[in-house]
């Protein structure tokens, strides 16, 4: 049995894993039953009602960070919650075993996906 970093032991891989080129989860996901259904329609039918409280909030809440909360809460349900942005700082190298990129030229690599012979520059 191979070590990790702080030397105890690691345990061997599951033996029973998914099978190669088969669902993890075949049946897919569960159907909703007819009482989440009820709640679900029951949800949509409070939802205008639901952003007259928000937009009421948004205009005579007395805390600037009330207003906010219900200004985003109607901007993130009309648009969705922007992306984060996320900076990855990285050592070493980055290779991929299943993939063998050949060592080509720009000109190579044209012909080879039938775009012929690089553009060289102009004179």
């Amino acid at each position: 049995m191979t070590q990790n970093n702080a030397g105890t032991k690691k345990r061997p891989p599951p033996v029973a894993g998914f099978k190669k080129g088969r669902s993890g989860n075949p049946g897919g996901r569960p159907k909703k039953t007819a009482q989440e259904l009820d709640l679900v329609a029951a949800c949509k039918a409070k939802t205008p009602e639901a952003l007259a409280v928000i937009d009421t909030i948004m205009r005579t809440g007395e805390k600037d960070s009330v207003r906010l909360t219900a200004a985003m809460a109607i901007i993130e349900r009309g648009y969705g919650k922007p992306i984060q942005p996320s900076e990855v700082k990285m050592e070493g190298s980055l290779t991929h075993s299943h993939v063998k990129v050949p060592d080509l030229t720009p000109e190579q690599w044209m012909e080879a996906h039938g775009l012929g012979a690089a553009a060289g520059p102009a004179e």
